[in-house]
């Protein structure tokens, strides 16, 4: 069955989601026959008995395999830029398997630097190696710190670059009219906040990761940098309205001269603030605003936060305008350019954070996604409408929901797709985990989504672009299949591996230590409370938080539940607990006070 394509909002959908029990209801999408030998992604489909589509490596793991697979060509298949030696993903945000330079097209130094960070973390705590953080991570951030980031005493001080021409070794915003103008690639000197934010969070996985070190407090300081800004500079009601967000999409950076005023994204504002260490800078220090009041930092960090939410959900939430997502898009004045983006990020931050309403919320997110992104009949120039459509344009092909970006750019991609895995997935784990409907799409879903990483592990963007884009293969060939590995596993591991990955893991933090042995891992957490999800392939008889034995709770989504979910836990919980699910490995520890954690056959 399919979720609910419709364009109902707000108390109609509360109405319908009443209806029908708090159970997605559901509608039927266009009929889609595959072309006769179809392949996906240069892939024969692996399909089911029921005909439903499965990952295209076979294995107890796939999504491991397929992870490993994409992290070995991130290690070795890219090419250095020729003309400046430097990694090619520095200086351009996309490529063509077996070119000589990158795709002349913007650079995106801000986002990518973030997805750098998020899956350098995420290596180190699949494997313990520290090499990605110490030779991948850290070199961009800091070379995004010195070559990418407006000056501290602008307007918009001390924010990196979302956009940069490509190859150019200094980040300044993109020649607009290099790529037809309009605002691609924002024009020199103009940001785009939200990236800002996106950098600003990966500079705060990095200083966790790197904690003691003088690297750490210059990422630290870094992260603080940004959100002083963007506290500052947050648009308070009625300033922020339906047409203009509470930061402005693009704006000129030195004279705060707006360029676009509306992007539906504040999640990435909400991360920062929501993970910055408050101890890095004295949050007593006044922050001048806006208005012209000032304001103690921690109490603007918090104002700016508030109102981030609120605008939320009064307002793309209620209007459907998730607009205004990437950096190549022209300037949006109609606001229709809706983008699967955006709200299946607010609709995973509604579950990860269990805001109020979040069940509700999410589900009339999804189905936005889904009527606008997802069950849609367009098809590629010159498609004959009385013939189905090619692989990668349906919207659902051999029983997974694919996902497009953008309204203007309507193929199916696997970044997409798999993001929404997750959104549905959480969202099952959040009622419960029960809902045999939700695993399902999900668990479909990100296997669509594997068949964009190739057999030599490079991730590719769909079927209809052959290309990648560094940062997609970051987000969609790594993090999203560690995301499937949380969320919709296929078999038990052969190996030991600690999953952490944002939003899903919003509640971990940062591991500054992780050790495997035989039949034993451990690790330690940059703060508390905290809650970690190991990939065991022993059965945990013993778990630790300091030295101290964790009580084992029971029933539950991985212990993960609403509050609506039968949970039961055996001993005190005030230390924190554990899970552990035997069909697929998934061990659960929520830790309270004590960093350490040791699993224990």
């Amino acid at each position: 069955s399919d979720l609910l394509c419709c364009k109902m909002r707000g108390p109609t959908m509360a109405l319908v989601f009443a209806l029908f029990g708090g159970v997605l209801c559901t509608a039927r999408a266009p009929p889609w026959v595959p072309p006769p030998n179809a392949t996906l992604m240069n892939h024969r489909p692996i399909l089911d008995s029921g005909g439903l589509i499965l990952p295209w490596i076979a294995s107890e793991d796939p999504f491991g395999e397929l992870y490993e697979l994409a992290w070995e060509y991130w290690l070795h298949g890219f090419p250095s830029d020729p003309a400046s030696g430097l990694p090619m993903w520095y200086l351009y945000a996309s490529y063509h398997p077996g070119a000589a330079k990158g795709n002349d097209w913007p650079a995106t130094p801000a986002s990518t630097s973030f997805f750098m960070a998020e899956a350098a973390v995420a290596q180190f705590a699949y494997s313990g190696d520290t090499s990605a953080v110490d030779n991948l991570a850290v070199p961009f951030g800091r070379y995004v710190l010195a070559n990418g980031t407006t000056p501290a005493s602008w307007l918009w001080g001390s924010m990196p670059y979302a956009s940069s021409d490509p190859g150019a070794l200094i980040f300044r915003g993109a020649n607009s009219s290099r790529f037809g103008g309009n605002g691609r690639g924002d024009g020199i000197g103009v940001i785009e906040p939200d990236k800002a934010a996106d950098a600003g969070h990966g500079f705060v996985l990095l200083a966790n990761a790197t904690a003691g070190t003088n690297v750490s407090r210059q990422f630290q300081l870094a992260a603080v940098a940004v959100a002083d800004t963007l506290a500052a500079r947050v648009r308070a009601f009625p300033a922020c309205n339906a047409t203009h967000s509470p930061w402005p999409f693009r704006v000129h950076a030195q004279s705060g001269l707006v360029v676009e005023e509306y992007t539906a994204n504040v999640v990435s504002a909400l991360l920062l603030f929501d993970l910055i260490g408050y101890s890095w800078a004295d949050p007593t220090t006044m922050l001048l605003l806006n208005d012209g009041t000032t304001l103690a930092r921690a109490d603007a960090y918090t104002r700016a936060r508030q109102i981030a939410l609120d605008w939320q959900q009064s307002a793309p939430e209620q209007t459907g305008r998730w607009t205004a997502c990437c950096e190549d898009v022209p300037i949006d004045t109609t606001l229709t350019n809706y983008n699967s983006v955006q709200p299946l990020f607010a609709a995973e931050y509604l579950i990860s954070r269990r805001l109020p309403g979040f069940a509700a919320r999410a589900k009339s997110i999804l189905s936005f996604v889904e009527d606008e992104l997802i069950f849609t009949t367009n098809g590629p120039r010159g498609w004959n409408k009385s013939t189905p459509l090619p692989v990668g344009w349906a919207g659902v092909e051999w029983g997974a929901r694919c996902v497009a970006e953008q309204i203007q750019y309507p193929l199916k991609m696997g970044i997409h797709t798999g993001r929404y895995a997750v959104a549905v997935a959480m969202l099952n784990e959040a009622l419960g985990g029960s809902n045999t409907t939700l695993q399902n799409i999900a668990s479909r879903s990100f296997s669509w989504a594997s068949y964009c990483t190739q057999k030599n592990g490079v991730n590719l963007v769909g079927p209809g672009e052959l290309d990648v884009w560094f940062r997609i293969h970051l987000g969609g060939g790594l993090l999203q299949m560690m995301q499937a590995m949380m969320l919709a596993p296929m078999g038990k591991p052969t190996a030991d591996h600690l999953l952490f990955s944002f939003p899903v893991g919003l509640g971990a933090a940062v591991p500054t230590a992780v050790r495997y042995s035989p039949g034993r891992v451990s690790w330690t957490s940059s703060s508390t409370p905290s809650t970690d999800r190991l990939h065991a392939s022993f059965t945990p008889v013993t778990i630790t938080a300091g030295g101290k034995a964790l009580p084992k709770r029971t029933g539950g989504a991985h212990g993960l539940g609403g509050s609506d979910s039968s949970e039961a836990a055996v001993g005190d919980e005030a230390a924190g607990w554990w899970t552990y699910d035997p069909a697929t490995g998934i061990v659960v520890v929520q830790h309270q006070t004590e960093p350490s954690i040791e699993v224990t056959a």
